[in-house]
């Protein structure tokens, strides 16, 4: 395997650097790592794991857990009705793609994919009339609509809340009306692209307020909302995570086109093998589980977000256990100087702490302290932040700490294929490139839409082989339960941080944040 180096001259040296020689690499293949399905069934596919096996279950358990899921659902008349069908759909046999089977196969039903029953019924639904949609879009100031909407779904899982029995997950099927005049629709979507003006002022905007700077350019409140929230959903998808949090009521949003299709969305089996994998999941159950990794192994993934003034910074650890459980744990907030680095890093002090609250968050979910311990950080790991993991650490017998990072370099493989998953390139001692998304022999193709980049590590210290860290950061790129595809480009350690961390923002300093992963998807 071949690499040129990087190309930092200018463009006139240009023929010099591809007349360099192609640098040699050492590179190995990773097997694609096995996952636990029911009855100790094992394949490398998600869907086709569940759809021969069924979920997974623990070896003291008589089959799957739940074999029933109460589901309330919360929207207008037309959003409910379409859930509801959408619903029905899901229980029953939906065809998937000739073309490609592997990559898109069909789902088999929920019963049959999950061993488990669906029940809807009118005690869980809670419609919203066209008065209080009316209410919420004919406010005039952009955050007086989103407090409203969000205040509308809230009182309604309150009402669910109260039900006896409640619903085990509700679906917040959001009404049309409300999306443009919350933010929650994209701006950015066919026919309504940004001008290059529109495209310019937000940039503007952008970097003044990167820097803490008011900025005096005249603007409508409304415009500037969605100008800014480009992603989508924004406040009003962080702030009904929280309220879910509060009424202790998972939640499912989805917007029309999950449930009728639309030219931008997946195709029906697709989107209702990802719907239902989270939903089972957000009820409780398991849909599939990690084989070969040493019970007592604790990961845990260090990452940091910005809050609501994009410029306090607070650290958050994500730890996943060797079961396949899913935990999620807030830091302390730093004030960080950039011109020492662009990505924050711990003191001593707040790097203990963290790594000692993650531990006992473990301890207390498993009931026993972990036996190993994997730390994976998205930066490299300056000496104070060792410094203050190995003091938490210090009664733990194996402990390897993993930065993760990017340079930008790519690979090429011989043939019109992209290099394939599980590629490993060593560019130098506990450097490595690592191909989580490729090329997948299984599936007969490339599963993504652009050329795959590999993530980096940038450095490893502890005793375990680099072998046996690249496996298991594979094996952990196919822990997202949010999804049913065949894999992630990072692994469950740090794939959601961005995701969490603006969930924690609309969290106060004096609410502690629940812990399982589910209430942040």
């Amino acid at each position: 395997m071949t690499y040129h180096p990087r190309d930092k001259s200018s463009k006139r040296d240009l023929p010099s650097i591809i007349n360099t020689p192609p640098q040699k690499l050492n590179a190995l293949f990773i097997p694609e790592p096995l996952l636990l399905f029911g009855e100790r069934g094992t394949h490398s596919d998600p869907k086709h794991g569940l759809s021969l096996f069924g979920p997974c279950f623990l070896p003291d358990q008589r089959g799957p857990s739940p074999t029933v899921i109460r589901l309330g659902i919360i929207g207008d008349r037309d959003s409910l009705d379409m859930c509801k069908s959408w619903i029905t759909r899901c229980i029953g046999f939906i065809n998937g793609k000739d073309k490609r089977p592997r990559l898109f196969p069909p789902f088999p039903g929920f019963e049959k994919t999950f061993r488990c029953r669906i029940e809807i019924s009118r005690e869980w639904e809670e419609l919203l009339t066209p008065k209080q949609i009316d209410a919420i879009i004919n406010y005039p100031a952009f955050q007086q609509r989103v407090n409203s909407a969000v205040k509308m779904f809230t009182n309604a899982l309150m009402n669910l809340s109260e039900k006896t029995p409640q619903p085990d997950v509700v679906i917040c099927a959001l009404p049309k009306l409300i999306l443009r005049p919350c933010g929650i629709e994209r701006r950015e979507e066919k026919g309504i692209q940004l001008s290059r003006e529109e495209k310019e002022l937000r940039k503007e905007i952008r970097t003044h307020l990167s820097v803490g700077q008011q900025t005096l350019i005249p603007f409508d409140e409304d415009f500037l909302a969605v100008l800014l929230d480009s992603e989508g959903t924004g406040e009003f998808y962080r702030r009904l995570k929280i309220g879910a949090m509060e009424y202790t009521l998972p939640i499912q949003i989805a917007k029309i086109p999950t449930f009728v299709g639309s030219d931008n969305t997946q195709d029906d089996a697709t989107r209702a093998w990802n719907f239902c994998v989270a939903l089972y999941y957000k009820a409780g159950g398991y849909p599939w589980r990690p084989i070969d990794i040493e019970p007592g192994t604790c990961y845990i993934g260090i990452t940091f977000y910005k809050d609501k003034k994009k410029n306090l910074r607070t650290s958050l650890a994500q730890v996943f256990t060797y079961t396949g459980e899913s935990l999620v744990i807030r830091g302390s907030k730093l004030d960080w100087d950039e011109s020492k680095d662009k990505t924050p890093h711990l003191t001593e002090k707040d790097a203990n702490t963290l790594l000692s609250d993650a531990i006992k968050l473990y301890t207390n979910q498993m009931r026993t302290p972990p036996r190993r311990l994997v730390v994976h950080k998205s930066s490299r790991y300056w000496d104070d932040e060792l410094s203050g993991f190995n003091r938490a650490s210090e009664n733990i017998g194996l402990v390897d700490y993993v930065a993760f990072g990017s340079h930008g370099i790519r690979l090429f493989r011989l043939g019109i294929h992209s290099p394939l998953r599980g590629t490993i390139a060593r560019l130098q001692s506990g450097n490595y490139l690592l191909y989580t998304k490729g090329y997948v022999p299984f599936l007969g193709c490339y599963p993504g839409p652009r050329i795959p980049r590999p993530i980096e590590i940038l450095e490893h210290h502890g005793p375990s082989s680099n072998e046996t860290i690249c496996k298991e950061i594979f094996l952990l790129t196919k822990m997202n339960w949010n999804t049913a595809d065949f894999s992630c480009a990072l692994p469950i350690t740090l794939d959601f941080s961005d995701r969490v961390g603006e969930v924690m923002v609309e969290l106060s300093d004096e609410v502690s944040p629940r812990p399982e992963f589910k209430w942040y998807m």
